[in-house]
């Protein structure tokens, strides 16, 4: 029973999917008002120009959470109204009674007033910072600081202060509290396991990759840390986990396309995963010892940091050849890398160390995102190709635990594939923004655009709604199809239906299963069917001028599926057509014939035309064969032959009230012989032409034994006039 799972498990993510989110509660007018008062505060901020910039950031991060705040207002507060007038019925009937209604809509129409007002002070109040924020940004770019020398020499002169440099270090491993006994089990159970999947996992995909076992090993470490620390957890923590990302996506880098031999995999996974490490060391470096040390002991770790940096993206832009996005343009786009990396470099020896933190953290931040957008595309790629073909043990089993056949085409991949890579470049465009310093209220601006929508030519598109039905309309396809599988191997077969009502039933259950997929996808996306009217309108347009045979085949189809004239499996003979039947779809039925070639036809072609079936009621089949035997022949003995032969064949229906018994006509005095007609019936037409075959043989032996001959047709020639012969035409 567990390969049923597929269908409640689909049905429980649908059914989670089908339902969106909880709408936000209408505001009260406490709750506006306190809004307008952190509003205020925010504005009166925003004049001011003597803010530092850890103020800057502040409050930039609540002009942020403001105009988040304004739009689930305004979409709150629209929703309520949209379902009052539902509930209500159109204008008219509202201003003929319900003042209730009408008040209430009033009141709301007057909140809304009061959000959109907000809406748009917190908007101006977030600009005025984000411009202050820039413009402090670029008057530092062109602030020169210490250079490099000026640097060292003063790290070097304040060696008594270095022990300030171990505290942040430590106090990052330091847990909030000793590990008890439970927690040693949790920690060493949990890494003995991934130890042990580790081993596995090396062995059997891995080889090269030494660093599979601690990767696997280290997860259970954090997994148990994690668990014994959930509710403040050391900082240790969550770089390991982060770490454990790196050094994960490592292991996928070393399946990139095109590596000349193993050493060279194992290395480019190493040089990827270094450059990942120092990005993620630099950051939390930072945030570290940024307010713990002196301004000259930051400026040297910053250094630090800006070397590991250098000296690690340098090799890994290597290998952008590698990446299936960039392949063709590798060497431009690495010259490019390698101009910014010099000049960050060249800027942070120099001082300038504003535009050199924005120049390296940006390259690094868009390699980094290359690297990772290229390796998790390309790995849930191979996932997804790999279970839709079936060529790997593990992909056989999660298609046979879910009812598929191991070669059996998984229907709906292909869009979850799209879901996927849409996904993926989403957050990889997110990345390279982020990287460039995009500041916190523009990406809540793309995220607000991305769930709330944006006006286009008239039309409302929410990209995430869009991306959401494209992921429903995927899982619906997929789980239709296992219905339709269950229903035709075991629901029609239970209900004891016949062949043809069988597939009919089959057929109708996998279009009604495609209809409901793309309705609730188009439905989750946003599109309304109050303009279905529309639609129909264009399609009939559309029938009229263009579609007629599509509807045509369509309806017929129909007809054959519930009349069912021809059936799967059926011998028949339209038109210059003639095999077995095949496959019956709404647009066109599949015939073979009988050279093993495929032949599609209309299904119009079936109701329009005559049609010859066969097997239609049963699979009896008559069969005519002429004989001849030369005049003078014992004409009784060739009729007790033939009738012998034809009652000893296995295949000759005889005496079994299907059909009439097999007979032996004397039917004509032929030019050259006595002309004989078998008739006889045998249970299945499609072994006609081996029956006749058959009978052919066993007619040629019975005769040769009893000395009848089977004459070849003769012809007298009569001339009535014969040229004389001449001595001129003798010689």
């Amino acid at each position: 029973m567990t390969r049923f799972f597929f269908i409640p498990a689909l049905a429980v993510v649908s059914a989670l999917l089908l339902f969106s989110p909880a709408q936000a509660q209408v505001p009260s007018a406490e709750d506006l008002t306190n809004f307008a008062t952190t509003l205020t505060g925010l504005e009166n901020a925003a004049e001011k120009t003597s803010l530092s910039d850890s103020e800057i950031e502040v409050a930039t991060r609540q002009g942020a959470e403001l105009r988040r705040r304004s739009a689930q207002c305004i979409l709150a507060i629209k929703s309520e109204i949209d379902r009052i007038k539902t509930l209500i019925g159109d204008t008219p009937a509202r201003t003929n009674g319900g003042s209730d209604a009408n008040a209430t809509i009033t009141e709301l129409e007057t909140q809304l007033a009061t959000c959109q007002d907000l809406a748009l002070r917190a908007d101006a109040a977030a600009g005025k910072l984000e411009t202050l924020k820039n413009q402090r940004q670029a008057e530092k770019f062109g602030t020169r600081g210490r250079n490099v020398i000026d640097v060292l020499g003063g790290a070097f002169a304040a060696t008594a202060n270095w022990n300030a440099v171990w505290r942040p270090i430590a106090g990052i491993f330091v847990f909030d509290r000793p590990p008890a006994a439970l927690d040693w089990v949790l920690i060493i159970s949990m890494t003995v396991l991934g130890i042990g999947l580790g081993l596995r996992l090396r062995t059997e995909r891995f080889k090269g990759s030494g660093f599979a076992p601690a990767v696997i090993g280290a997860a259970g470490l954090l997994a148990g840390l994690t668990f014994a620390y959930a509710a403040s957890p050391p900082m240790v923590i969550v770089i390991g986990w982060r770490l454990l990302a790196i050094f994960c996506l490592m292991l996928l880098s070393a399946s990139l396309p095109r590596p000349p031999a193993e050493p060279d995999r194992v290395r480019t996974g190493w040089r990827i995963g270094g450059f990942l490490f120092a990005v993620l060391a630099g950051h939390h470096l930072g945030l570290a010892f940024e307010d713990a040390l002196p301004i000259a002991e930051v400026e040297f770790v910053r250094l630090i940091v800006f070397v590991g940096l250098f000296a690690t993206a340098i090799p890994a832009t290597r290998h952008i050849r590698f990446l299936p996005l960039f392949e063709r343009a590798w060497k431009a786009i690495r010259a490019l890398f390698l101009i910014g990396f010099t000049v960050a470099l060249v800027a942070e020896l120099a001082g300038y160390r504003t535009f050199a933190g924005f120049v390296l953290f940006g390259f690094a931040g868009t390699l980094a995102a290359i690297i990772l957008y290229s390796l998790v595309a390309r790995g849930g790629d191979a996932i997804i190709s790999t279970l839709n073909s079936g060529d790997t043990a593990w992909s056989v089993r999660v298609k046979q635990t879910f009812g598929f056949s191991p070669h059996e085409p998984v229907p709906g991949l292909a869009w979850l594939r799209l879901f996927f890579e849409i996904l993926v470049f989403a957050g990889f465009a997110l990345g390279v923004t982020a990287s460039w310093g995009m500041s916190e209220a523009g990406r809540d601006v793309l995220l607000k655009y991305a769930i709330d929508g944006f006006e286009l030519w008239g039309v409302t598109l929410v990209p995430g709604r869009i991306i959401g039905g494209l992921l429903l309309f995927s899982l619906l396809l997929m789980a239709s199809r296992r219905v339709r599988d269950i229903a035709e191997r075991r629901w029609t077969v239970e209900l004891n239906i016949e062949p043809g009502g069988r597939e009919a039933l089959v057929t109708l259950i996998g279009y009604a299963g495609i209809i409901l997929a793309v309705l609730a996808g188009l439905s989750w996306a946003g599109f309304s069917f109050d303009k279905l009217a529309l639609v129909a309108g264009a399609l009939s347009v559309g029938i009229g001028f263009g579609l007629q045979n599509v509807v045509s085949n369509f309806v017929s189809g129909l007809i054959l599926l519930f009349e069912q004239p021809i059936r799967t499996g059926d011998w028949i003979s339209v038109g210059t057509t003639e095999g077995i039947v095949k496959k019956i779809r709404v647009r066109a039925t599949e015939i073979q014939k009988f050279d093993r070639t495929e032949v599609i036809v209309p299904n119009a072609d079936f109701i329009t035309s005559s049609v010859t079936n066969y097997t239609l009621r049963n699979s009896v089949g008559r069969i005519f064969l002429p004989i001849g035997v030369a005049y003078g022949s014992d004409t009784g003995l060739v009729r007790e032959l033939l009738t012998d032969i034809l009652r000893n064949h296995p295949q000759i229906l005889t005496g079994s009230g299907l059909a009439p018994d097999p007979s032996v006509y004397f039917t004509a005095f032929g030019d050259s012989s006595l002309t004989f007609e078998i008739r006889a019936y045998v249970g299945d037409v499609g072994k006609r032409l081996s029956v006749t075959s058959d009978l052919h043989f066993a007619i040629d032996k019975a005769f040769r034994e009893h000395g009848i001959e089977i004459p070849f047709p003769q012809s007298d020639v009569h001339v009535r006039d014969w040229p004389a012969i001449t001595r001129s035409d003798k010689e």
